[in-house]
């Protein structure tokens, strides 16, 4: 499956061009580009105002190679990942994104987390935390559906927490900052993240009694 970036400059640009077909949820990219009819792309949507970028799969509908009156050169594209859309048009309206769909209420924290991507090892910073998915700010360089090891160290843990995750969201501006996915791995390390959801909540609970 071939992969496409494409950039849009602000929310606004990008709701100019996304819109319904029926029961189809379309996205025209103006421009050139090379992909033609019936292609299934690997659809990274970035915005340029807020660094943000989302990964979504896509189908062409057409390419037009040429514009006439208010018909743009581009290439229309019907999108296949719904729950990803919903992400990029609450954030093209300027609304909270959450990084995957909770079934728990995230909790603000803040404890160190290491990060390794490939041969890259970097410290960053918890900010919020559900059992499901972290926010960290800081880190190595990463891009949507980059694979990382994490390493969560939260106040009380005297060895820290290791498992994998996949980054789902980025920012850029003003300050680096992922949406990572949790995936661990085996029934001790799900209640060991449980615990820790349970730690942090019962301690925002006791602020604010």
């Amino acid at each position: 499956m071939r992969q496409l970036s494409y950039e849009f400059e602000n929310g606004e640009s990008f709701l100019r061009y996304d819109r319904f077909e029926g029961a189809h949820e379309m996205l025209f990219l103006p421009g050139q580009t090379t992909h033609n009819a019936g292609e299934e792309l690997d659809l990274e949507v970035r915005f340029k105002h807020s660094g943000y970028a989302f990964r979504t799969l896509a189908q062409v509908q057409l390419r037009r190679l040429s514009g006439r009156g208010p018909l743009e050169i581009g290439t229309l594209l019907q999108l296949v990942g719904p729950p990803t859309r919903r992400r990029m048009v609450d954030h093209a309206r300027g609304r909270e994104v959450p990084y995957h769909p909770r079934e728990q209420l995230r909790i603000a924290c803040s404890f160190p987390v290491t990060l390794i991507h490939r041969h890259s090892r970097s410290l960053a910073r918890a900010v919020d935390y559900c059992p499901g998915g972290v926010q960290v700010v800081g880190g190595p360089e990463l891009d949507v559906g980059d694979a990382v090891q994490l390493k969560l160290q939260p106040a009380g843990s005297l060895f820290g927490l290791s498992l994998l995750g996949q980054v789902v969201w980025v920012q850029r501006q003003p300050e680096v900052a992922y949406g990572i996915h949790l995936r661990p791995t085996g029934g001790l390390i799900r209640r060991r993240l449980q615990w820790l959801y349970e730690k942090l909540l019962a301690r925002e609970l006791r602020k604010g009694s």
